[in-house]
């Protein structure tokens, strides 16, 4: 069976990542759209399978509405131009990147799509969910949590498989840093904050920044270590002592792949209109894994940051199975 997983870009591709690996394990043949000019992207799939398109975002991160109208016609025509045939099944991770690849997909091919919800939802569901479920032959719940919302919807075509995450490339050791990551946008409040805390207060640990597109050698300057991406950013997550994230895809990785003591802190730059909902999505997914939260309220007063490391790093994520055998079980089902 050929199957194509469509690549998002920041934590839908770490939701790429994960299943294709489980696919490629179990002897399915796998390929991948990306977003165009994601060169982070090709760099973490490439050793998964082919990349056979790259396709435009509706809506780029950081554009104002109107520029994504005015751009909106041609990404369209792109996608349906770029978006190649022949797939026994075409797998959305979320975005509207690959909500538009998909349509583009079961439009153009006539192809069977399988929408899988992002592991960050528990309280709302995602729009790309609720725009693809309609067409999609079956909707992936990696949380019970989701399916109830599912089924809330209307959306019959679902089932569930429990969190699907990578298994770990390296053995988790603790090499005493902290490892502080924020996605490809970047975080510098949560850097800054980090930095003041550890340096004024302690723990004294080493710090390590992933910083995504900002400038990376202000953080330098201050005795951190700092880089702007590493495709293998696993090899950073299993050698930390803590992992300490934005409210995204590295949650999963650093407490489900490694079992890191993780603290995840809100960004509002992202989702701000509906900001509320996934600070709740944000706090029920905390307590399901046992990772800690911090408000963003927190991040200028740095012996609330300081207590926070401290009770993260007493705790241990909750184990969870993996539901990538399921998937696999259920992508059998459709030879």
């Amino acid at each position: 069976m050929k199957i194509l997983v469509i690549a998002s870009g920041g934590g839908h591709t770490g939701h790429a990542v994960a299943i294709a690996q489980h696919l490629v394990e179990a002897g399915f043949t796998v390929d991948f759209i990306v977003v165009k000019g994601d060169e982070w992207s090709k760099l973490r799939v490439y050793r998964l399978g082919r990349i056979v398109a790259e396709t435009p975002r509706l809506i780029e991160p950081g554009k104002n509405i109107q520029h994504s109208i005015l751009k909106a016609p041609l990404a369209i025509m792109e996608t349906l131009a770029r978006i190649p045939c022949g797939y026994d099944i075409v797998v959305s991770t979320g975005s509207n990147h690959s909500v538009l690849a998909a349509l583009a997909a079961k439009l153009r091919c006539g192809s069977k799509i399988v929408h899988v919800e992002a592991s960050e939802r528990l309280a709302t569901l995602s729009s790309a969910t609720k725009t693809l479920a309609p067409i999609a032959t079956l909707t992936i719940a990696q949380w019970p949590e989701q399916l109830q919302l599912m089924r809330k919807h209307g959306i019959t075509r679902a089932v569930l498989t429990g969190p699907i995450y990578e298994k770990p490339r390296y053995k988790p050791k603790d090499k005493g840093y902290i490892l502080v990551t924020a996605g490809t946008q970047g975080y510098p409040e949560l850097f800054q904050a980090i930095i003041k805390a550890v340096h004024e207060y302690g723990p004294r640990l080493d710090i390590v920044i992933q910083t995504g597109h900002i400038d990376p050698s202000q953080y330098r300057r201050k005795g951190v270590k700092a880089f702007r991406f590493d495709p293998d950013l696993h090899k950073w997550i299993a050698g930390a002592k803590l992992v300490i994230t934005h409210f995204g895809r590295t949650v999963i990785d650093s407490a489900l792949t490694y079992m890191k003591p993780t603290i995840v802190v809100p960004n509002p730059q992202w989702s701000i209109k509906g900001r509320g909902a996934r600070i709740k999505d944000m706090i029920l997914l905390a307590k399901k894994i046992n990772v800690t939260p911090i408000p963003y309220s927190w991040l200028p007063r740095p012996h609330l940051i300081t207590k926070c490391i401290e009770l993260a790093l007493s705790k241990k994520p909750r184990i969870q199975t993996n539901g990538g055998k399921v998937i696999i079980k259920i992508l059998n089902n459709y030879q």
